[in-house]
């Protein structure tokens, strides 16, 4: 290597016949000379980043020299089109118009791209849509009618254009319009995939309208969500993987029957998801066919099912079909003035048929968490396990609520949660109910059923939450065998390992003395620490003071930690919110 440059002798071309790749050649070096050595090596790949950064650096410099009027078409397309998305997922799917504005270029490219005008949105004006139809030429496209007074117009506009119609969202239709929606409708929309329509009502017509679909007209649907709607049984709801039929009050002479209902979701195989709502039948009240297990409707692929309604078309739509275990069903009931004494004191039960073995979830949920207050009653057993399985990737299981608008529950205890819960192989079991709740349970009969129960969590609310006490009594089993053995089948749940108290009143019945006591007791009877708990939390209120607070827990960690292996004492500053 020369004594006045830095690069190894075999980097240079002495030897080499032109072209060549290497450093200019020298005539005292030789491609025979000592190979490269790593320290060298790093230093050149060092230096050659260098001057690859100085290269990029220069290329941006001459780049953003290019006037965004010289973009290629594609490019320029491509950014129209991200931007497009961006918008719609903020709201304001017409922001991207802004970009006609940035010169003319941009406006030739953006008017003459059929795709750019997909959606085509309908407000107190035509003049988009309008534009809209005729830029959009030849592909599919996207309407959607947002301002009542210009439904008719709208449909009027659309018409010629209907074979390309792919989603049709009309979010406000008159009343009055009502008949020419339905005549749009009727006629072939063969690129259609979702139809979307509200009807409102008035207080001097509330009927309801009536909307044909047919696989003939329809044969690419496969999404329907409507409110004020009436639909007509068709076998295009085999094609469906998502209904929503809510808001129909059942008043005008077509008013939907139980039997049109169900005929409906009978049709619903390929369905994911299922949303009924605020639907009345007045001949849901004769009491459901009982039917042969075999004879029940089975729901293969659905997901989601949303429930929002009466009771008698709950408890016919239960007694029809097959829910998937994987499935999450949610279903809720607003108990009013109008509704029977009875159903306050039946609770979560006045949604349950006699026969529930279509709900599979029943039967295979291990987690449930049960909220119960004077006016409100809710659950959700859920099966982790089957998660997988849920197209949605939804929680598999079953929600219930109810919720007694003028007047408060009158259940007994937890009667109804109990009769719900009593065939699901639980594991884990969270409550939140008032204290006053919480003293009316039979906890004995309560938890009897679940000898696989592994957690338990116990919160109370309200300003008198002191209903702890009978839970623990009933935990510290005292029921030996007849020959003074330890009696495992006299222990509530002994297969429980981790127990938490919340929001209860430190200073009523003692309770960190209390849980000592349950814990040693049901020690002693189930004969073995190994078959005891292994996890204890106490988040309590009410004490006198901090000190107060730190003095008992630097009594009660220590014993508690004797009998159990983790111990938590915590000071609950707020109430937890039902």
């Amino acid at each position: 290597m020369s004594a006045d440059s830095p690069e190894p002798d075999v980097l240079r071309a002495d030897s080499m016949q032109a072209p060549y790749y290497g450093l200019p050649p020298l005539d005292a070096a030789s491609i025979t000379n000592a190979p490269v050595d790593s320290e060298q090596r790093a230093s050149l790949l060092e230096r050659r980043h260098g001057y690859e950064l100085a290269i990029c650096s220069t290329n941006a410099l001459l780049n953003a020299g290019v006037p965004i009027n010289r973009l290629p078409l594609e490019l320029l397309v491509a950014i129209m089109t991200w931007a497009q998305v961006g918008y719609a997922e903020m709201g304001a799917p017409l922001e991207w118009l802004s970009l006609l504005l940035v010169c003319r270029y941009w406006f030739f490219v953006a008017s003459s791209t059929p795709k750019l005008w997909y959606y085509l949105w309908a407000g107190p004006g035509l003049n988009f849509l309008r534009t809209g139809l005729a830029r959009s030429k030849r592909t599919k496209i996207f309407v959607a009618v947002g301002h009542p007074g210009v439904v008719a117009s709208a449909l009027a506009c659309i018409a010629p254009h209907a074979h390309r119609i792919q989603h049709l969202w009309l979010y406000n239709v008159p009343q009055a319009d009502a008949t020419l929606l339905l005549e749009f409708i009727r006629q072939p929309l063969p690129a259609l995939e979702s139809f979307h329509a509200t009807v409102s009502k008035t207080l001097l017509d509330p009927s309801d309208a009536l909307i044909e679909l047919t696989p003939e007209n329809h044969p690419r649907l496969n999404i329907v969500a409507v409110n004020g709607v009436i639909l007509r049984p068709s076998p295009v709801f085999r094609q469906l993987q998502t209904l929503s039929f809510s808001g129909c009050l059942g008043i005008a002479p077509e008013e939907p029957t139980i039997g049109n209902l169900l005929d409906i979701l009978k049709d619903c195989v390929n369905a994911v998801t299922v949303h009924v709502a605020d639907v009345f039948c007045k001949d849901a009240y004769h009491p459901p066919q009982a039917l042969p297990s075999g004879a029940r409707i089975e729901l293969p692929k659905l997901a989601l099912c949303y429930l929002n309604t009466e009771t008698d078309i709950f408890r016919h739509i239960l007694s029809t079909f097959i829910f998937p275990a994987a499935a999450h069903v949610a279903m809720v009931l607003a108990i009013d003035d109008n509704t029977v004494n009875d159903e306050l004191a039946l609770g979560l039960r006045a949604i349950m048929p006699e026969d529930r073995s279509g709900l599979l979830a029943l039967q295979t949920a291990t987690h449930v968490e049960i909220k119960a207050n004077h006016y409100q009653r809710s659950l959700f057993a859920s099966t982790p396990s089957l998660a997988s399985q849920n197209i949605l990737s939804l929680l598999p299981g079953i929600s219930m609520t109810v919720d007694a608008i003028s007047e408060a529950l009158d259940v007994e205890g937890l009667e109804d949660v109990q009769d719900i819960c009593r065939a699901m192989p639980l594991e884990t079991i969270t409550i939140t109910l008032e204290s006053h709740i919480a003293r009316r349970v039979n906890w004995r009969t309560f938890l009897a059923p679940f000898r696989g129960l592994r957690a338990l969590t116990l919160i109370g609310i309200g300003r008198h939450s002191d209903g702890a006490a009978s839970l623990l009594d009933a935990l510290a089993s005292e029921h030996p065998s007849s020959d003074g053995t330890p009696d495992e089948g006299g222990v509530l749940c002994p297969e429980l390992r981790s127990l938490r108290i919340e929001g209860f009143n430190a200073q009523s019945c003692n309770i960190p003395a209390t849980v000592l006591g349950c814990v040693m007791k049901r020690m002693m009877a189930l004969g073995s620490r190994s078959r005891g708990l292994e996890e204890l939390g106490l988040r309590l209120d009410r004490f006198e003071s901090e000190e107060e607070f730190e003095r008992q827990r630097q009594w009660f960690v220590p014993c508690a930690r004797r009998l159990v292996r983790r111990v938590k004492f915590e000071y609950s500053l707020k109430e937890p919110v039902l």
